[in-house]
Formats: C-alpha cells, sequence, structure tokens
C-alpha cells in the first residue's frame, strides 16, 4: 500500500489527492523580470492602469454593453497569468478590479488565481528550498505568531527573512509551521476577503480550502482533528457535491472528500492514528461511536450511508477489519477488503452526476 506525504496508508492515489489539497511546496519566486524587466508588483500596476483607461477604452462599462467591462477584466487578468512569474500581479489586479465585475466574472478571476497556484507550485518549491536553511536559521531567533503572514512578519527584525515574507504575502501565501518544518500555505483569507462579489458556490470552495490549510486533518502519519471533525470535513465536501454537481470546483472538492471518507472509513488510514485496535484489530470504540452520532445527525447522507455498509460488513468479521498472514503481515479482513475495493464505485452511485 501506498504511503503519502502526510503519512496516510492505503488508496494508490492518496498522495495525488493529498497534493491537491494545499500547496505545501516551498516558497514563492522572487519577483524577476518577465520578458520586459518589470517586476511583479510594477508589471500589475501597468496593468491596472490599461484597465482604468478612460471612457471608450477597454474595461470601461458603458450603458450599450453592460457586460463588456466584466468580459474585458477576465481577458486582462488572464494576459496577467499567463506572463506573471508570481500570483502577485494576479493578486493585485483582482484587489483593485473585482469590485467593478459581475458575479460570474469575479467567480472566474478567482479561478485563474486558483488556477495558477496549481501550476506555479513546482517554481514556487524550487525557491523555497534554494533558502530555507538561511530562513529557518534566521525565523528560529524571534517569537512569531504562526502561521505567519504580512502582520505578523512586522516582528522580524532581520530584513531579509521579513521581506521573503511579504513577498510571500503579497502573493497569497502565508508561512506556516509544522512538526519543525516551515511551509508556504496558500492564505485562504486573502481570497475570503473577496466574499461579497462571489457566488455562494465559490465562497463555499474557499471556505472548505479554508479549513483545511487553517488546520490540516494530518500529519506525519497521525490526525490533527478529531474523529468527529474528520466527518463534519467529509460532510461538508459532500454537501458541496451534492448542492453544486456541476461546479468547475467539483473534481478538486471531490479529491478532499474521498481522501476524508477513506481515512474515516479506514480504507486510507494515518499509521499513528488507526480506526481499529493494534493489540484486537478490531473497530476503535471511539470511532464506532463517531460513526454512530454522524449516523444519526446525518441519517440520509452518502456519509452516514457507506458507515452503514462497513458496519454491517463487520458483522460478519466479529468488528474484526485487520488479520495478520503468515508472515504477521497486517491485511485487512477479505470481507472488508471486498467492501474498500468497492467503496470508489458506491460514492459514484450515490452522488449526482454532473
Amino acid at each position: 500500500m501506498a504511503t503519502t506525504g502526510c503519512g496516510l496508508v492505503g488508496t494508490t492515489n492518496s498522495e495525488e489527492k493529498r497534493n491537491g489539497i494545499r500547496v505545501s511546496g516551498k516558497g514563492i519566486p522572487g519577483s524577476g523580470t518577465s520578458g520586459n524587466d518589470n517586476t511583479g508588483i510594477s508589471f500589475s500596476e501597468s496593468v491596472i492602469a490599461k484597465a482604468t483607461e478612460p471612457s471608450g477604452s477597454p474595461g470601461v462599462h458603458s450603458a450599450e454593453n453592460p457586460g463588456f467591462e466584466s468580459a474585458t477584466l477576465l481577458d486582462q487578468l488572464q494576459d496577467i497569468a499567463q506572463n506573471a512569474e508570481t500570483a502577485t500581479p494576479i493578486m493585485d489586479f483582482i484587489t483593485v478590479h473585482i469590485e467593478k465585475a459581475d458575479q460570474k466574472t469575479a467567480d472566474a478571476m478567482l479561478s485563474e488565481l486558483q488556477t495558477f497556484y496549481a501550476r506555479n507550485l513546482d517554481d514556487v518549491s524550487y525557491l523555497y528550498y534554494s533558502i530555507e536553511e538561511k530562513l529557518i536559521n534566521k525565523m528560529y531567533d524571534y517569537s512569531l505568531q504562526w502561521p505567519v503572514d504580512e502582520n505578523a512578519a512586522a516582528a522580524i527584525l532581520d530584513d531579509e527573512a521579513r521581506e521573503f515574507i511579504l513577498q510571500l504575502s503579497m502573493s497569497g501565501y502565508k508561512l506556516g509551521l509544522a512538526q519543525g518544518t516551515f511551509e508556504p500555505l496558500i492564505d485562504y483569507n486573502r481570497q475570503m476577503q473577496f466574499g461579497k462579489w462571489l457566488s455562494e458556490t465559490m465562497n463555499q470552495y474557499i471556505e472548505i480550502e479554508w479549513i483545511e490549510a487553517e488546520q490540516p486533518f494530518a500529519k506525519d502519519g497521525g490526525l490533527l482533528i478529531s474523529w468527529d471533525e474528520l466527518a463534519q470535513r467529509a460532510l461538508r465536501a459532500e454537501s458541496f457535491l451534492q448542492k453544486y454537481p456541476d461546479a468547475s470546483e467539483e473534481s478538486r472538492v471531490r479529491e478532499l472528500f474521498d481522501m476524508y471518507l477513506n481515512v474515516y472509513l479506514g480504507n486510507a488510514h494515518t499509521p499513528n492514528t488507526l480506526v481499529y485496535d493494534y493489540t484486537t484489530l478490531k473497530l476503535n470504540a471511539e470511532v464506532r461511536e463517531s460513526y454512530g452520532e454522524t449516523m444519526k445527525e446525518f441519517p440520509d447522507t452518502v456519509t452516514a450511508k457507506l458507515i452503514a455498509g462497513l458496519l454491517e460488513t463487520l458483522v460478519s468479521t466479529k468488528d474484526q477489519l485487520m488479520m495478520k498472514d503468515q508472515s504477521n503481515a497486517y491485511l485487512f479482513m477479505p470481507a472488508v477488503k471486498t467492501f474498500y475495493d468497492d467503496l470508489p464505485s458506491k460514492i459514484d452511485d450515490l452522488l449526482p452526476t454532473s
């Protein structure tokens, strides 16, 4: 079975799903040139100036064509995103112009930002790795509020370390500390500030990402939240999938739902926080209690129905999830393995299709 970066063991695609939750890459590229000797900030300013030309110019709203400005703003933002080396000019443009966009365009602007984060991960990782040791040595000298954002960076006395954090913040990241390791995280608080211009769909999606970014559910082989909270995250993701099956964010939320649910049901487990008792190999009493509460409070959900299916399977195994083979290797009980093997198709059958 595969082991992921957060210590998950189970389905072979868990690692891809884990990487899809939040940016765990290391750092952010510098504000170097982009073919025209402009930094990320000045490049953003030049485009902002273009977008605010006098009446009759592209980007100006008119009574004859009320949707013209929104379409033009999105075109301009896409041009910025295509040429940007960091997310700073994208964030700058959105901050200045989102109030002029209609809701559909505002959503599309945030989608452009999120897409940039996804494809820029390798560059972000490369730069952070190159200065990680130097930065850590400096950062450990200070008592800081974690995670470190633009406000917390003011307490950093070292110019280089402070400037790095400020550049990170301008691009919509913050620096987090987990298990002694620094890592840039997407600062979803920055995206939530645009909420009044966004659709309910986009706001709920950002909230789902924000919750995971603020408190990752697992790290280094163990759960960082309770079983009940893990159930809540699965239910929150499921609710999104039920309400918005056609949303462009559906596949990303499905990844989160699959991961939360697989860990909650024991198909992909965190080695340091198991759903079964290590001695008896039977379902953990705390987990069983959580299952009962979830089914009682949310009986009609996909999550509750799949819990019921697992518990029905465990009746035939007398609550035993695992067994040892002749070499003392741990294996799922045959009936349990069959249930887990069928889990993806069961989820597909129970969730609405786009």
